[in-house]
C-alpha cells in the first residue's frame, strides 16, 4: 500500500492542466493537447525506466536494495533533486488546482459562498487556498504514511472513477455532449469499473468511507435543488431510459396476472374529486392515471381549440398521475376522440374510467359512447358515487359474480390494486355468487376456492342458493350488500336494446346501494369458469340434440310387441323407458355443457393465446423484413424466434401446472354429480313392472322349455276358471354406477 501510495500520485500530474483550466488562455484547445502530451511523455519515461532496470539489474537486487537508483546514478544529487522536484510539482499542482475547483463549485452555489470570493486581477481563490492548505497540513501532521497513502489514493481513484462514469452517462444520455476529443462509451465504463475494483482491492474500509462521504454530499446537493443554466444530465437519463423501456415494452406480450391499470379518467375537474381519488387508489402502486378535465364550449370551431389546451397543475401526491385540462366543443365527441388516439406504444391506456351518468340529459348519446368504448376493446369502469355515504369507512368490498363473462376477472385485479392503497388496506372482501340450481352450490364453492388460492386473494366466499326464492338480481344485491362500502359488479350487455331502457335497467340495479363500480372487461381478460357459465345464447332442443346425442353409439331398442305383449303392456314399458331416456339425457347434456364444455373452453383459450402469439411474432418479423434482409434482421429474427419459443413454453407450462389441474377437479366434480343424478333416476323407478298378456299369446310352442310350458298352462287355466287378466310381474335389474 505504501508503494502504491507513493507511485500513484506521481501519475496524477497528467490532469494538472484540467485543474488549472481557469488560468488557461484557451482551455478547450490546451487541455486535450496538454493532457495527451503529458500522458505520452510520462508513458515513455516510466516504461523506459522499467525496461532499463529489467536489462541492467537482476530481480534479487531490485528486491533487496530499495536505493538501487541512487547507487546506479552518476550524480546521486541529481536523483534527489528530481524526486524533490516531482514531489513539489505534484503537491503544488494539487495545492493550486484544488482551490480553483472549490472556487468554481462555490460560484455555482454547490459549496459555501465564502470560497467563491477571489482577489486581484486573476481572481485568486485565497479563501479556498487557505482551506486546502489546512487540509494538507492535517494530512502531514498525521505522520502515518500508510494512512495518508490510503486516503490520497482512495479519493484520487474515486475522482477518476466518477469522471469516467460521468463521461459514459453524458455520452449516452445528453444530446448536448459533443466533446472535441471523443472516447468510446465502453472505454469510460471500463475505466470506471477498474477504478472501483482497485479501490476495493486496496482498502475496503477507505472505499466504504469514500462512498459514504459522496452519498452524504449527494443528498445535501439534492436537498438544495440547484438549477444550472446548462441543466443537468438527469433529464437525458430519464428520457433515454424511457425510450429503451418503451421499445422493450412494445415487444412484450402482456399477461393477465401482470396487468397494470393504465387508466384514462374523464373526471370533470375538482368538482368530482371522488373520481380522482378512486383512480389514485387503483394506480397508487403500479399503474398510470391520465386525468382529463374536459370543459365544453359549444361555440368552438374546432373540437379541441389549441388555445384552450393547458396543463392542469394539480399538486398530486402520488406518482404516475398526469392531469390535463382541455376545452372541447362537445364532451362526448371529445371523450371518444381521446380514447381513439391517446397513448404511446408500450404504455397504451387499457382502461377508461368515468362517472355513471344517472339521469343523463342525453342517455342515448351516453349509451352510444359506451358501445364505442366497447368496440375499441377498453376495460370500462363506471363509478356510481353516493354523495351522502361516499365510500363509508372503507372497510368492506362486495364483488358480485354471475359467470359467463370476464368481468369478474377484472374485478379481482382491481380488488388487489385497491387493497394495496393505504385507504383500503384493511378492507374485507366478499365474493357473492348467486346460483339457480342446488346442484351447482358444491361445484361453485370448490372451483371458486381454488381460484382464490391460486391468485392469493383473501376474501370471504358466499354462494347464494336462489333455487326456491327465485329473487331477481337487483333484489339479491339489495338484500346482501346494503351495508357494503363499495360494490363491484359487471355491467349488463348493451346489444340492440333501447338505450333508455338500458339506462333505466342499470339505474334500477344501482339505486339505493351506496357507491357502486360497474365493470366491463376487455378481451385481454379471460373468463374464469366456476360452473355457472351460461355458455352464450340458448340453443333449441334440436340444436342441442344435434350437438350432443348421448345414445348415438347405442343400437335402437325395439320392444317385443309381436312377442305377446299387449297394447297396455307396451305403453307401460314405453312410458318408463322414455322417462329413463329423458332424465339420463338431460343429465348427460348438463354434464356436457357445464363440465366438459368448460374444459373445452379453457383449451380453446390456450389455442387462442398461442395463435395470437404467433400472429404477433410474424407481423413483427414481416414489418422488420420490409427494411431488407441484413445481419441486423437475422439477429432480430433469432431473438424473435427465441422470445416466441420462450412464451410458448411459459404458456404451456402454466397450462400444465394450473389449468390442467383445475380442469381435472372440474371433471371429477362434474362426474360425481352425474353419478348422483343417474342414481337418483334409478332409485325413482319401481323394482318390478306388471305386464298384461293376451291369453292367446300363452299357447305353448315347440321351443318352450318344460317350466315355461307349465307356467303358460297355469296362467291359461287361471284365466279360464277365474276370468282374471293374464299378468306377469317382471323384476327390473339395474347396475348402479359407482360413486368413484
Amino acid at each position: 500500500m505504501v508503494l502504491f501510495g507513493i507511485f500513484f500520485p506521481a501519475v496524477t500530474g497528467f490532469t494538472a492542466g484540467v485543474q488549472m483550466s481557469g488560468d488557461l488562455k484557451d482551455p478547450k484547445k490546451s487541455i486535450p493537447v496538454g493532457t495527451v502530451a503529458s500522458i505520452a511523455v510520462g508513458f515513455v519515461i516510466y516504461v523506459g525506466l522499467a525496461v532499463f532496470l529489467a536489462f541492467r539489474v537482476n530481480a534479487q537486487e531490485l528486491i533487496a536494495n530499495p536505493n538501487i537508483l541512487g547507487d546506479m546514478a552518476l550524480v546521486p544529487a541529481f536523483l534527489l533533486a528530481g524526486i524533490w522536484g516531482a514531489t513539489l510539482s505534484s503537491a503544488m499542482g494539487s495545492l493550486l488546482g484544488a482551490p480553483r475547483i472549490l472556487q468554481a463549485t462555490s460560484m455555482d452555489q454547490i459549496s459555501p459562498r465564502i470560497f467563491a470570493k477571489g482577489h486581484g486581477p486573476s481572481n485568486e481563490p485565497r479563501n479556498a487556498l487557505l482551506l486546502t492548505f489546512i487540509i494538507a497540513e492535517v494530512g502531514i501532521l498525521i505522520g502515518e504514511l500508510n494512512l495518508i497513502a490510503a486516503i490520497i489514493s482512495t479519493f484520487f481513484i474515486t475522482t477518476y472513477g466518477f469522471i469516467n462514469l460521468s463521461c459514459a452517462i453524458e455520452n449516452w444520455a445528453s444530446p448536448d455532449f459533443r466533446p472535441s476529443f471523443r472516447i468510446p462509451t465502453w472505454v469510460s465504463l471500463l475505466g470506471a469499473a477498474a477504478s472501483f475494483l482497485v479501490m476495493i482491492e486496496l482498502d475496503l474500509l477507505s472505499f466504504v468511507g469514500a462512498t459514504l462521504i459522496l452519498g452524504v454530499l449527494y443528498l445535501h446537493l439534492k436537498r438544495k435543488e440547484l438549477t444550472l443554466d446548462t441543466g443537468d444530465t438527469w433529464e437525458g437519463i430519464w428520457s433515454s431510459l424511457i425510450r429503451t423501456a418503451l421499445h422493450r415494452l412494445s415487444n412484450i406480450v402482456g399477461q393477465t396476472r401482470n396487468w397494470r391499470p393504465n387508466i384514462i379518467l374523464f373526471s370533470g375537474g375538482e368538482s368530482r374529486r371522488h373520481l380522482i381519488e378512486f383512480g389514485e387508489w387503483i394506480v397508487r402502486r403500479k399503474g398510470i392515471l391520465f386525468n382529463f378535465d374536459l370543459k365544453e364550449n359549444r361555440e368552438g370551431k374546432l373540437l379541441f381549440p389549441k388555445t384552450g389546451q393547458s396543463v392542469h397543475n394539480v399538486q398530486e401526491t402520488v406518482h404516475g398521475i398526469f392531469s390535463r385540462q382541455l376545452e372541447c366543443r362537445d364532451i362526448y365527441d371529445g371523450m371518444e376522440s381521446i380514447s381513439q388516439v391517446f397513448g404511446i406504444s408500450g404504455v397504451e391506456p387499457d382502461t377508461i374510467m368515468l362517472g355513471w351518468a344517472r339521469n343523463s340529459r342525453d342517455p342515448q348519446r351516453f349509451a352510444e359512447m359506451i358501445q364505442r368504448f366497447t368496440a375499441l376493446d377498453y376495460n370500462l369502469l363506471f363509478l356510481d358515487y353516493d354523495q351522502t355515504l361516499g365510500f363509508g369507512e372503507k372497510r368492506r368490498i362486495d364483488i358480485w359474480w354471475r359467470g359467463g363473462s370476464s368481468n369478474a376477472t377484472l374485478e379481482l385485479a382491481i380488488l388487489k390494486y385497491l387493497r394495496a392503497s393505504e385507504e383500503w388496506q384493511g378492507a374485507s372482501a366478499r365474493i357473492l355468487i348467486p346460483v339457480e340450481e342446488s346442484s351447482q352450490v358444491k361445484r361453485v364453492l370448490k372451483n371458486m376456492t381454488r381460484i382464490l388460492e391460486e391468485q392469493r386473494i383473501d376474501a370471504e366466499l358466499k354462494v347464494i342458493n336462489n333455487t326456491l326464492e327465485k329473487k331477481s338480481y337487483p333484489e339479491l344485491v339489495k338484500a346482501e350488500s346494503q351495508e357494503a362500502d363499495l360494490i363491484m359488479m359487471g355491467m349488463p350487455h348493451l346489444d340492440n336494446q333501447n338505450t333508455r331502457e338500458y339506462m333505466d335497467n342499470v339505474d334500477a340495479i344501482v339505486a339505493d346501494l351506496g357507491s357502486v363500480l360497474l365493470v366491463h372487461a376487455s378481451a385481454f381478460f379471460k373468463p374464469l369458469h366456476i360452473g355457472i357459465e351460461d355458455g352464450g345464447p340458448v340453443r333449441t332442443a334440436d340444436e342441442t340434440t344435434a350437438q350432443f346425442d348421448p345414445y348415438r353409439d347405442l343400437p335402437s331398442l325395439i320392444l317385443p310387441r309381436s312377442a305377446g305383449t299387449g297394447t297396455e303392456g307396451y305403453e307401460r314399458l314405453s312410458h318408463w323407458l322414455q322417462q329413463i331416456d329423458l332424465s339420463t339425457g338431460a343429465a348427460l347434456l348438463s354434464f356436457s355443457a357445464e363440465t366438459a364444455g368448460s374444459a373445452m373452453a379453457t383449451l380453446d383459450e390456450l389455442v387462442d393465446e398461442l395463435d395470437h402469439l404467433i400472429d404477433r411474432s410474424l407481423s413483427t418479423l414481416v414489418k422488420k423484413g420490409e427494411e431488407g434482409i441484413s445481419p441486423r434482421f437475422r439477429k432480430f429474427f433469432t431473438k424473435t424466434e427465441s422470445d416466441c419459443l420462450y412464451q410458448f413454453k411459459r404458456l404451456l407450462d402454466a397450462f400444465n401446472t394450473n389449468t390442467v389441474q383445475a380442469c381435472k377437479l372440474d371433471l371429477e366434480t362434474g362426474t360425481e354429480h352425474l353419478h348422483e343424478q343417474i342414481k337418483n333416476i334409478i332409485d325413482s323407478l319401481p323394482d318390478r313392472v306388471t305386464v298384461y298378456h293376451d291369453p292367446a299369446a300363452l299357447e305353448s310352442i315347440e321351443e318352450d322349455s318344460i317350466s315355461l310350458r307349465f307356467l303358460k298352462w297355469r296362467k291359461r287355466t287361471r284365466h279360464r276358471v277365474f276370468k282374471k287378466a293374464v299378468m306377469v310381474n317382471y323384476p327390473i335389474y339395474f347396475i348402479h354406477p359407482r360413486a368413484s
